[in-house]
């Protein structure tokens, strides 16, 4: 069979700015995918991000889609377009295509997904334009170089309501070692879990691990070492499924279900849906996936 995709777009300001790399981003646009005005999912590329726009998203929907027949007999979450048809495609180009065909096969098959027996456990992402209402087990903080105060202003407030606070620190690709370790040097030492993707230069992580204790964790670095991942055997992989696809995401779970983590790039409630998915076959880890609070009602009911 054929899917018949039907575009509309809405832009959007977030509730908060969100920090990507050095920048702040205050407001986007949603592409939202109709299929067989059936079901339909929304989808944001994120600006300095994403390589590329909703524009080149719409054209390589359309240009998969439109002449591809498709056998939905039978699919297999950890193949490329989840076995559904041959393709090439790679990254986030095969990302918005298994976004879609998730979508739709959720909406026709859902008893043959891996849904939880208990809610997925996420780690709430700190922010002090959207305080908590209560200090999750498991916060995420992003950090900057020369911004060690309000790290530590944050944790020190964090373990006087959590004691028990376990703290993932996002660096974002923002330091070189002496910065980073500087920055350690003036904020609290306790309940860090590890340290997300914080050097600029990837042979810093080399240097930092025979000086260090803390653990590091992989984001977008991990993407070259895809087919080579057991050369880590400490680090965490942050996986966002936006940048690898959906299916290389449900293969990596499969793969190192103790040191996978899930994380959103600000997905809208109905993209979620294949990440809570794939956090489902990982119920004993915490994911990073408390972004539904930066988008507009419309987008994160």
């Amino acid at each position: 069979m054929k899917l018949k995709l039907r575009f509309e777009r809405k832009s959007f300001r977030y509730t908060a700015p969100v920090i990507v790399g050095k920048t702040y981003v205050s407001s986007n646009t949603a592409l939202k995918v109709t299929i067989n005005e059936e079901t339909s999912v929304s989808l944001t590329s994120l600006p300095h991000f994403h390589q590329y726009t909703i524009d080149e998203w719409q054209y390589s929907l359309n240009d998969f889609f439109e002449s591809r027949e498709l056998s939905l007999s039978h699919f297999d979450l950890k193949m490329p377009a989840f076995g559904l048809t041959p393709t090439l495609l790679s990254g986030e180009l095969l990302y918005i295509i298994e976004a879609v065909l998730f979508s739709y096969l959720h909406n026709k098959q859902n008893h043959l997904f891996p849904w939880p027996e208990q809610v997925v456990k996420i780690n709430g992402l700190f922010s002090k334009d959207i305080p908590f209402e209560r200090v999750p087990d498991c916060v995420k903080i992003k950090i900057r170089p020369g911004e060690s105060e309000n790290c530590s202003l944050a944790m020190a407030d964090c373990l006087s309501k959590n004691p028990a606070v376990l703290f993932r620190l996002d660096g974002n690709r923002t330091f070189d070692i002496n910065s980073l370790l500087e920055f350690l040097n003036k904020i609290p030492q306790k309940n860090i879990q590890y340290i997300e993707e914080p050097f600029k230069n990837f042979s810093d992580s080399v240097l930092f691990k025979k000086i260090s204790s803390l653990t590091l964790a992989m984001d977008e670095s991990l993407i070259p070492h895809l087919e080579h991942l057991q050369k880590f055997n400490e680090e965490f992989f942050i996986v966002k499924p936006s940048l690898i696809g959906l299916s290389k995401s449900f293969e990596l779970a499969a793969r190192y279900p103790l040191r996978t983590v899930l994380s959103s790039s600000y997905e809208t409630a109905s993209a979620m849906r294949a990440l809570t998915s794939i956090a489902a076959t990982l119920p004993g880890q915490y994911h990073g996936m408390d972004t539904l609070k930066f988008l507009p009602k419309e987008f994160s009911n």
